[in-house]
């Protein structure tokens, strides 16, 4: 109790006395106001402080002139910097806040020079700090001037994939590009035809995934739309052919998730884009019909000069971020890669405060000691005598010289567990009556629950009507307890009744329509609580948060840091005068023994041991599945590059890593040779270029090269990018009128309300069952198959 004391400084007293203070202040007419439970004062030494991440100061930076001639004027106005401006680096000036242009944060200004000049860019800044300006500028400057070049040769222009981890993250990101490209339109006074982008994922209908593919220039989806959808129908639809032969950029966010299987998977998946993008884009692929002859020479060679994609990483939480990145993307030993750490940071940032909470100690009816220790056991001068006493004599090692048998074993009676319960309340009858009822009171002490305390804090957040606020839970069933406990705190109190409106609840299963619903609502900053899951980690803009709940510790720091990283950006965290207002995130402990050590010693918190460098495993499982899938788009040429089996002969520009290179290196070859010999693979020999003179003149052998099996039939559905069976239950609503309690089939998308994986459903959604679900409760009548 005295450590926890010492740690639980004045800052931490003084911020909450604060808090508590303005709460109390408040009219009773007025949103704030909360039910006796809510009342509450905080207890002493509940709140440990565990650090701050100090404020930065802005830093800005200028682009070359090479660099400003090259970025189209529209694309400067669009994102509201003037050319005069951007070329001049002014750290003092802050006239930009009052005449509305905008200047580029250090960081920025060396991301978008790096990306202009076709040089691999890494960014690894703090939470908030403006990366996507890194990676959407350039991308809309490359599409924006090729678009214009390509009129005349009836082409779209060069396309960029963006890559997400997670659908909210892909929307968020959706909605901002759309009001940048209408806006982009308007503005622009030619006759080009507009940019456009699309989304392509698990939600976008396949009636318009054609269109997405064939007619924008900007594409956001994910890896395993990637891997299941585009990549294995490249060479089956136009559409998919039309948006690899154009790719230029790849743009990876939150770089830092793809570790583990999960980045061993990913970074299969980005090697076989990169070598079906050498082959879509080759002129023996794409047949384009140009006016001029000439142009389309130079068209040409433009092409093949940037065959090969370049790729842009972002992630706020990487502790090597070149490593990360040249393990991930298929980039090659001598190819340069720009990176930007913290040190090169220039976005302002407001102070971050952390505190490690812990729920009280409940009694024998399940109300609040009032306190956050357990009890101490009464002294009693006889009972501890007789203790004593019975431990000593269990210390001393009885005669078993009569109790040994013949074989030297000795032999101990033991006694039915039924009479040892006796004998044990017997023995706390006889003693004092103190220590009778602390003995009894003590095996039904516990701790408040970390969900229980998680909504108490989030209802209190709400019900001051000044403080938005994200929970994290780290399962789907404690995001819909944590809902359903806030819900019913606001719902206990007339004055707060209102407030039930305000606060949602996001997670994985939620049906399309519902998680665009709530996102919209998110975005927009109608929403003053969200209980989700790490769904909301990544990197999603929501803008004027104030507070950041975890439910239990993340499971690492860098969780921590990007769900912590949502608060305390955006035009909401920023007063009238200019200043960033301070942001605030609390973890909740579970009576774990480790998360309670974290309450004991706050400090341990935010402190990172010794980084073990980035591995990803890419062994023989990983590779096995993907080589099947690389064999069936395009045949597999070992320790050549795929453009050898292309009819460019003597005009090869540029270079190329081999197959062994970028699926897998020595276990390229191991796994070749097993798929080969369980009939999985088909060899034969063909003419290829094996050698390019002087004169760039081509030399033609024969190689083996090998191709997947026709009896091979989808070998995508082999892999799980995520570890995760591909098999999911929905859970319908009976009572929906589309379904009219039906149970034989689905008879509309609407009636769906959760799905559920193929492991979880016999355990949490069997017949009987009681589900949570946006806090209300169902119970599950019947399964089908």
């Amino acid at each position: 109790e005295k450590q926890c004391k010492s740690n639980f400084n004045n800052s931490s007293r003084s911020a909450l006395s604060e808090s508590d203070k303005n709460t109390q202040n408040q009219d009773d007419d007025s949103c704030g106001a909360t039910d006796r439970k809510m009342e509450r004062q905080w207890l002493p030494c509940q709140a440990a402080y565990a650090g701050s991440h100090a404020g930065r100061t802005v830093r800005y930076g200028s682009l070359t002139p090479d660099t400003l001639r090259a970025i189209p004027s529209q694309v400067l106005k669009l994102f509201g910097l003037d050319a005069m401006d951007a070329g001049m680096q002014n750290e003092n000036d802050s006239n930009h806040h009052t005449t509305g242009i905008r200047k580029l944060f250090l960081h920025q200004s060396q991301a978008i020079e790096s990306a202009m000049n076709g040089i691999h860019t890494v960014v690894c800044t703090g939470t908030g700090s403006g990366k996507s300006l890194c990676f959407l500028l350039p991308v809309l400057a490359k599409a924006f001037i090729s678009l214009r070049q390509s009129q005349n040769c009836l082409k779209l222009g060069s396309a960029a994939i963006l890559l997400f981890p997670t659908k909210a993250l892909a929307q968020d990101q959706y909605s901002k590009l759309s009001l940048l490209l209408k806006s982009l339109q308007e503005n622009d006074n030619s006759r080009t035809a507009p940019l456009r982008a699309g989304v392509i994922d698990g939600d976008t209908p396949h009636s318009q995934r054609d269109e997405i593919a064939s007619e924008c220039q900007i594409i956001l989806t994910n890896p395993d739309t990637l891997h299941a959808a585009i990549l294995p129908n490249w060479n089956k639809k136009p559409s998919y052919q039309s948006l690899l032969s154009r790719l230029k950029t790849i743009v990876i966010d939150e770089a830092h998730v793809y570790e583990g299987a999960f980045g061993a998977h990913v970074s299969m998946v980005l090697a076989r884009l990169k070598r079906v993008c050498r082959v879509a884009s080759s002129p023996s692929n794409t047949a384009v019909e140009f006016s001029d002859v000439s142009q389309c020479k130079i068209t040409l060679k433009s092409q093949k000069a940037q065959s090969i994609p370049l790729f842009i990483a972002c992630s706020a939480t990487m502790i090597h971020p070149e490593q990360h990145f040249r393990l991930l993307c298929p980039i090659a030993e001598d190819e340069e890669v720009k990176v930007l750490t913290s040190e090169e940071d220039g976005s302002a940032c407001a102070p971050k405060h952390f505190f490690v909470w812990n729920p009280p100690i409940l009694d024998v009816n399940g109300n609040s000691t009032g306190s956050v220790f357990l009890p101490k056991q009464p002294k009693n001068t006889a009972t501890d005598s007789t203790s004593t006493t019975t431990m000593e004599e269990i210390q001393c090692p009885p005669d078993l010289g009569e109790e040994m048998n013949e074989d030297g074993l000795v032999e101990i009676s033991i006694g039915s567990r039924k009479n040892s319960r006796k004998r044990k309340r017997k023995h706390f009858s006889e003693g004092d009556d103190a220590v009778t009822l602390f003995n009894h009171n003590n095996y039904f002490t516990r701790r408040r629950h970390s969900a229980d305390e998680t909504a108490f804090l989030l209802a209190k957040a709400i019900a001051t009507g000044s403080v938005r606020c994200i929970a994290f839970c780290k399962t789907r069933m404690l995001v819909e307890w944590v809902y359903e406990r806030c819900l019913a705190i606001l719902k206990s109190d007339p004055k707060t009744s209102h407030l039930t409106s305000k606060v949602e609840s996001y997670r994985g299963g939620y049906s399309a329509d519902a998680r665009r619903s709530i996102e919209d609502r998110l975005f927009k900053r109608e929403l003053w609580g969200v209980v989700g899951t790490n769904a909301l980690e990544l990197g999603v803009d929501v803008g004027g948060i104030d507070l950041t709940l975890h439910c239990g510790y993340p499971g690492s720091l860098n969780s921590l840091l990007q769900q912590s990283g949502r608060a305390g950006r955006g035009k909401g965290s920023v007063t009238r005068t200019g200043e960033i207002v301070p942001s605030c995130a609390i973890m909740i402990c579970f009576s774990s023994p480790s998360e309670q050590y974290l309450w004991r010693n706050p400090t341990s918190l935010l402190s990172r041991g010794v980084a073990a460098p980035p591995t990803l495993p890419v062994n023989g499982s990983v590779v096995k599945g993907h080589i099947l899938c690389a064999g069936e788009e395009f045949p597999l040429v070992g320790n050549r590059p795929v453009s050898c089996l292309l009819n460019e002969y003597g005009n090869v520009i540029g270079t190329m890593s081999t197959d062994c290179e970028l699926l897998g290196g020595e276990v390229y070859y191991i796994e070749v040779e097993y798929l080969f010999q369980k009939g999985l693979l088909t060899r034969k020999t063909v003419n290829a270029v094996t050698q390019v003179d002087e004169k760039r003149m081509a030399k033609v052998n024969e190689i083996e090269v090998y191709s997947t099996h026709p009896v091979v039939k989808h070998p995508w559905q082999r892999v799980s990018l995520r570890s995760i069976e591909p098999l999911n239950y929905s859970i319908v609503d009976l009572s929906h009128p589309m379904q009219g309690g039906k149970t034989d089939k689905i008879y509309n998308q609407a009636a769906v309300m959760d799905s559920i994986p193929y492991s979880r459903v016999f355990y949490h959604a069997f017949p009987g069952a009681v589900i949570m679900h946006r806090g209300r409760k169902y119970r599950i009548d019947s399964m089908e198959a």
